[in-house]
């Protein structure tokens, strides 16, 4: 994934030794990165700021990994688009999908929202997001096929 120039990029996890080594290997390319611990499975805390105000851009990629991973980060992606983040979503077709599709209908996403669109072999699928606009992109893909970020 590359960053605009002057963007702050926050990584989260709940590990904080995997926040160590992100952090490493952002320096050895020179690149800076801030970092957060982040439990996406307790709700009652809210999705880490930057800077005091809500991240323009949530970036979720080939994370449905249980059902209860896949349910709270929908809960996630709708409190992130009631702060009008723009969050892009990528799945290689888990079956976990129906859990991260269940809990954005529960929390009022419109169905229509809630469509997965097939972004393609990865290497060549380009759509234009606009980060900060409080919009909603679902793509998947198939298991395997590397997808790259250029933001």
């Amino acid at each position: 994934m590359a960053a605009a120039r002057g963007a702050t990029v926050l990584s989260t996890d709940v590990e904080p030794l995997s926040l160590c080594l992100l952090r490493q290997a952002a320096a050895e390319q020179s690149l800076h990165l801030d970092t957060a611990l982040c439990d996406v499975l307790d709700l009652d805390a809210p999705l880490p700021h930057i800077g005091g105000r809500a991240a323009d851009l949530l970036l979720i990629s080939d994370c449905f990994v249980t059902p209860d991973l896949a349910a709270a980060l929908g809960a996630r992606t709708a409190e992130a688009l009631e702060q009008g983040t723009t969050v892009l979503v990528v799945d290689p077709q888990r079956p976990t999908r129906r859990d991260f599709v269940g809990a954005l209908l529960r929390r009022g996403i419109e169905p229509w929202r809630a469509q997965f669109g097939d972004i393609g072999d990865g290497s060549t699928a380009r759509r234009e997001i606009v980060p900060g606009a409080g919009d909603l992109h679902l793509f998947e893909t198939s298991v395997g096929v590397p997808v790259f970020y250029e933001i």
